[in-house]
């Protein structure tokens, strides 16, 4: 958004105004923070007095592209304004921004890392790993801490107890939770406080008053209430339904709400014994349906004390109540717990010094060496106190700026805390936007920070906290529909923040609407839940309606998209259902593929799905870092190649290659292998099978490929152990062109941007550390195995020129901070992710660690205390981020919304009744909490409307309205089966369309197929002309690089300063630099004087003391291979008095571009009027009776039987010197020669 001051908001106004005050802006989607930081910090640049320039102010962010942007924006503001006042004090602000402090927290912290590197005591050249070297190096840093705790004598036990009866996989295994324990505590601001903690919590010797026991009495007080709000909720049906407002008889048991009012009433007193005593003696009611009210109410009655009475029973499971849990549990836990936090210390001491020993550190390191420095106590507590260091830095920045605050963690703050003065911190952030927990980010430290600011202008003591929600983005309907679910459904219970005035959506005045106000921009499509649908009118099924049945939920879903689509661009009509305003433009056009996206949470479970759909039905569409990268057919041919270059018996993944395009090996050919295989009882491997076929006797095509594809692997395997993996990989492509046989598949940019990937990943491990030796072959392999077992998969590649005019599929994380004018969110029934609340092992901050426990009597798993307390914990984390996800995706569209999911009729019946009998404006926040997926969560915050009720018959229309906020479609019975048809038909419909070709026959279409091919292979006859430089030199037109060859630009960084050339003479001496001297020496030599080593010696000393040459340098010169040049017939000619020498000679020389194209490689013909200058230097050239000879000295590394086939490299080269000094001398060409140096060889040409 660009805005000029006289357009800012009130609330806009004031966040860039505002002084004295910490500034905490609160920006809902779409109001404009990137511009009003922006504005704030020119506003505050502009005034000398508050900061004299730009170099003062901090601005710091998330990602690169983001402080990419801010620069950008702060550049054009400030522009903006110089143009409006000419203020020579702007242009020098203009003129120092390419300086500005603009940049990641990360990029921030490497660079006070390495300034003031003296005062950790580190290496200033350190790098930075990636995530894949990081995870690598954990790896070989856990095994070694397993190994080592194995061989402590007083952890023996300890580890048996601990790893007793669990997946004893180092990666994959129980103890992969050491790696991510220790992953977790990065962003915690004391690493040895956390170890110290939990120790401290394990030890502790009262379970019933330790710190994780008060929490879930805490707990478990909240669950009480929550069950009490049920009966209560049930209650208040039977009250509004019953004769006279009186309940029926019976309708609950009394006792049940009796002890249920006192344990609650036992809890709040603190009487905790007596309140475990009442749940540990419940014995659940039998619970009856409640007459007199109508049938269909009963039953939601029924079923909510029904789950009442079941969730109080379940009470007796935490381990507060169990009174056997200290004897069952307690001990062991507290020893395992001590185990493993033990083993992620030793864990860490691994890794750190593994990552000292190559120099490197991690993204967490920098946050944590930024946070030593700028604080006293270098173990970064939280009550530490601002060094020297971070004194300096508050007194350059005067001003701290830091965007998207809601996705800070605890060391970022804490590293805030100490740069920063009150007063001169500004952020800006959404709460409801906070979706990267996963990364570490805490938006408690946000809300926290809100939670003490005023929003009140005129005090002057505090933080001053601003609220931006005028929406700049989407529809007004939109911003209506947003708003009306999250009013509902989005609470301080369950999100952290309620969904209030200050967070409602406001539509601003210039939001474009679409040409019609009537139109209903928002679309909900649902699909009952598959399965046989019953076909109640009696009809015959029809023929492959079983076929159609069989069609997947999501294949179904992605043909509801599909064909919405189509009929949106106007597929079929050739005319577009609506116009969108394209910014670019600033102006409205049709709507195209480019201009809709499809949001998924996660989109690697259905994405292939999807993509083929949509292909199928002919709709354009990229998955821009899709994951799934493994499982591409290219790179899975790649890894198999890869694998049985390492070791060549491994059966599959030999199959695999044979079988592959690299050696098309056909299935039948591999079946006649396999049985050769067999024949002996199956005792021998496919890879012997191979071997033994090759050198058999029936000399038939099969044997003939099978040698070939032996001597082809072995070459490979030869080049891996002598070279890099990266140039293995290059020599496949370049000696199968597998490159450019996947790049004329079908998605063949995608595939080849795959490979060139893989290619660069390969690149990269080489620089990986913390490998013993060599990043060989087979620790690559490992690594690639290691990241598919453990799921870590890799991004898809973004092809060079991708595809602009079509549909983009990404996921909700990846659409954070962008905006598009038609937004579709796909598979809104899939559940949410409570991952970090399973699993054998949870971990918290404040919490530490909580463990299962194996109780070896029965096998079973055992939840202890601080699991039970981190699991609730963690759920209640999980269903705010999947709120906050699914505010993020639903105010991404512009234009148009379009919501599609999957689910039983039943089920949205019953929560549209439950949400419209809750009678209250919010969802209770026990109901969202039953809910386990963001479709459940949109129908109740539209319980209220009419539409849906209809739809569903629920027979609840009084009171409800329609807000025509959208348009609603249920797709049930023939519904369903149009659907399945609709994927099936498209799918059939490709099929016909790629397979006609083949089919047609007969003159007609041979004709066409003639004249197609003959228009595809002509060529434009001056096509190669713009590629031809109109002057090159000599070696440009006869030494070619093909496509895979790879470039030397070392020469361009290897010239030092006189100053350093001293010091680093001897170190940086490669073979072209000796060559270029040896040449300079014999072209100094007196041919006229007797040559001697004392002679030749004499002159090159010369050379030195003139500077021309180095000392160092001129002791790499062989003297001896000069002097045995002059001893050869060559050699003589060169001295005979009688001939005319030339040495060094330089030409210029006029070459037909036809024939300077054919060296080229390109395409011209008839074009006799065009030349190439082309320039270069003889060595040597003497002017004899019998003609010119032509000498090239060469000091390649060769011996004397490989100069033959070297000499056959520099043909061309010779050709055209001997061709430029016969036309420039008029004299005929004698000979030409090539005198390599080395093995003192001469051969003619």
């Amino acid at each position: 958004m660009s805005k000029k001051n006289n357009n800012w908001t009130e609330q806009q106004k004031t966040a860039i105004t505002a002084r004295g005050r910490d500034l905490l802006v609160t920006a809902s989607a779409g109001t404009g923070k990137t511009a009003v930081l922006s504005g704030r910090c020119v506003d505050i640049v502009k005034d000398v007095s508050a900061c004299p320039d730009v170099l003062r102010i901090l601005v710091l962010t998330f990602t690169d592209m983001a402080s990419e942007e801010m620069r950008s924006r702060i550049a054009d503001q400030l522009r903006s304004a110089f143009g409006e006042s000419k203020d020579s004090h702007l242009r020098r602000q203009l003129m120092l921004m390419a300086g500005a402090d603009i940049s990641t927290i990360h990029s921030f912290c490497r660079k006070i890392i390495t300034e003031y590197f003296y005062k950790l005591g580190i290496d200033p050249s350190f790098r930075v790993m990636d995530d894949d070297e990081q995870r690598l190096l954990k790896d070989q840093c856990l095994e070694k801490t397993i190994a080592w705790a194995w061989q402590q004598d007083d952890l023996t036990v300890g580890l048996e107890h601990l790893f007793g009866r669990r997946d004893l996989r180092v990666s994959e295994g129980f103890a992969s939770n050491i790696i991510e324990i220790s992953d977790f505590i990065d962003t915690v601001t004391s690493r040895n406080k956390w170890y110290e903690r939990a120790i401290y919590l394990a030890e502790a010797a009262d379970m019933q008053m330790s710190e994780p026991a008060k929490k879930q009495k805490t707990l478990l007080l909240g669950r009480l209430e929550d069950i009490q709000s049920r009966i209560e909720f049930a209650r208040d049906i039977c009250t509004r339904e019953a004769l006279g407002g009186v309940l029926p008889a019976k309708t609950f048991d009394e006792v049940f709400i009796n002890i249920l009012a006192q344990a609650v009433e036992h809890c709040r007193s603190g009487r905790w014994e007596k309140c475990f005593d009442l749940i540990r003696d419940f014995k659940k009611p039998r619970v009856n349906k409640p007459k007199d009210i109508p049938d269909a109410l009963a039953e939601v009655v029924k079923d909510t004390v029904k789950e009442a009475v079941g969730l109080f029973a379940g009470l007796v499971s935490l381990a507060v109540v169990n009174p056997d849990y200290v004897s069952i549990v307690g001990d062991a836990a507290s020893m395992k717990t001590k185990m493993l936090v033990e083993l992620v210390r030793q864990l860490d001491e691994f890794y750190t010094r593994a990552k000292q020993e190559i120099n490197s550190m991690d993204f967490a390191d920098l946050e944590h060496y930024a946070l030593s420095l700028l604080s006293k106590d270098t173990d970064g507590q939280d009550n530490t106190t601002a060094s020297e260091t971070a004194m300096s830095l508050r007194e350059k920045y005067k001003f701290i700026f830091v965007d998207e605050y809601q996705d800070i963690n605890p060391v970022q703050q804490r590293i805030l805390d100490l740069l920063c003065e009150k007063g001169r911190l500004f952020v800006v952030g959404d709460i409801k936007q906070s979706i990267y927990a996963f990364r570490g980010a805490d938006p408690a430290i946000f809300l926290q920070q809100l939670r003490s600011a005023s929003g009140e202008p005129r005090r002057t003591e505090g933080s001053l906290r601003v609220d931006l929600n005028t929406n700049f983005r989407s529809d007004r309907r939109i911003l209506d529909f947003v708003n009306r679910v999250f009013s509902r459904i989005m609470s301080e219970s369950i999100a952290g923040i309620d969904y209030d005035e200050s967070a409602m959506l406001k539509a601003c005045r210039e939001n474009i609407e679409s040409e019609n106000d009537n139109a209903k921009v928002i679309e909900i499509h649902i699909l009952d839940k598959p399965g046989r649908h019953e076909r109640d009118n009696g009809r015959e099924e029809e023929d492959g309606s079983e076929q159609a049945e069989n069609i997947e939920a999501s294949r179904r879903q992605a043909g509801v998209i599909a064909r919405r689509i189509r009929e949106m661009v106007g597929a079929e009509t050739g005319k577009a259902q609506f116009r969108i305003f394209d910014k670019q433009l600033g102006a409205e056009r049709d709507v195209e593929y480019r201009d809709i996206v499809i949001l998924m949470r996660s989109p690697s479970i259905r994405v292939n799905d999807y993509v083929e759909v949509l292909r199928d039905s002919s709709v354009p569409v990229t998955c821009p870092g899709a994951s799934g990268y493994f499982e591409r057919t290219e790179i899975r041919d790649c890894l198999c190649l890869l694998k049985i270059l390492d070791n060549p018996q491994r059966d599959i993944e030999l199959a695999a290659v044979l079988r592959s395009p690299l050696f098309r090996v056909t299935e039948s050919e591999l079946a006649l292998l396999n049985r050769l295989r067999t024949k002996n009882g199956g005792a021998g491997n496919f890879y012997d099978a191979v071997v033994d076929y090759s050198t058999g006797t029936t000399g038939d095509g099969l044997e003939r490929q099978l040698k070939h594809f032996l001597e082809t692997v072995e070459k490979w395997r030869t080049h891996a152990r002598r070279g890099n993996i990266a140039d293995v990989l290059w020599q496949v492509f370049r000696e199968t062109g597998y490159l450019s046989f996947v790049t004329a598949l079908p998605g063949g940019r995608q595939r080849r941007a795959n490979l060139l990937k893989l290619h660069d990943r390969a690149i990269q491990f080489e620089g990986f550390g913390g490998g013993t030796g060599s990043a060989s072959l087979s620790r690559f392999v490992k690594f690639v195995e290691k990241l598919e077992s453990t799921g870590r998969d890799w991004s898809s590649a973004e092809p060079e020129g991708q595809q602009e005019n079509a549909v983009r599929m990404m996921s909700v994380h990846k659409s954070k901070g962008l905006e598009f004018p038609v937004v579709f969110l796909a598979e809104l029934q899939n559940g949410f992710n409570s991952a970090d609340s399973r699993g054998d092992c949870l971990y918290r901050a404040d919490d530490t660690v909580g463990l299962q426990v194996i109780d070896q009597a029965n096998n079973s798993k055992i939840r202890s205390l601080s699991y039970q307390v981190i699991a609730e914990q963690k759920k209640s984390t999980m269903l705010a981020e999947e709120m906050r996800i699914l505010y993020v995706a639903m105010t991404r569209a512009r234009q148009r919304l379009v919501l599609t999911g999957t689910v039983k009729s039943e089920k949205c019946r019953d929560i549209i009744t439950q949400g419209v009998l809750s009678g209250q404006k919010k969802i209770p926040s026990w109901r969202l909490r039953d809910y386990g997926s963001h479709l459940e969560w949109i129908l109740s915050g539209l319980c209220d409307q009419l539409p849906i009720h209809q739809v569903f018959e629920t027979g609840m229309s009084d009171g409800l309205k329609d807000d025509g906020l959208f348009e609603f479609n249920f797709y049930t019975g023939d519904g369903i089966d149009s659907l399945s048809r609709y994927v099936t038909d498209a799918r059939a419909a490709k099929k016909g369309r790629t397979g006609t070709a083949r089919k047609s026959s007969g003159k007609k279409e041979s004709g066409l197929f003639s004249k197609v091919k003959r228009s595809l292979q002509w060529r434009y006859r001056f096509a190669g002309l713009p590629k031809l430089a109109a002057k090159q030199a000599v070696t440009q037109l006869t030494h070619q690089n093909d496509e895979f060859a790879v470039f030397d630009y070392s020469g361009a960084t290897e010239r030092r300063p006189k100053s350093l050339a001293a010091d680093d003479q001897a170190a940086g001496i490669d073979a072209r630099q000796i060559g270029i001297a040896t040449h300079l020496l014999i072209s100094n030599i007196d041919l006229a004087a007797p040559n001697t080593e004392e002679t030749v010696r004499k002159r090159l000393d010369q050379l030195v003391s003139e500077g021309a040459l180095s000392a160092a340098l001129a002791e790499r010169i062989s003297i001896e291979a000069v002097l045995m040049f002059f001893k050869t017939d060559l050699g003589k000619s060169a001295i005979n008095g009688n001939n005319i020498v030339y040495r060094e000679w330089p030409f210029t020389f006029g070459v037909e571009a036809d024939k300077a194209a054919v060296a080229k490689n390109l395409i011209i013909e008839n074009c006799d009027d065009e030349i190439v200058v082309v320039q270069g230097i003889i060595d040597m050239l003497i002017e004899t009776d019998e003609g010119l000879v032509v000498i090239d000295f060469k000091t390649d590394r060769i011996a004397a039987a490989q100069a033959g086939k070297r000499a056959e490299l520099y043909r061309g080269q010779l050709e055209l010197y001997g061709r430029a000094a016969q036309e420039i001398l008029k004299v005929p060409v004698a000979g030409k020669w090539l005198y390599f140096l080395g093995p003192g060889v001469a051969v003619q040409i």
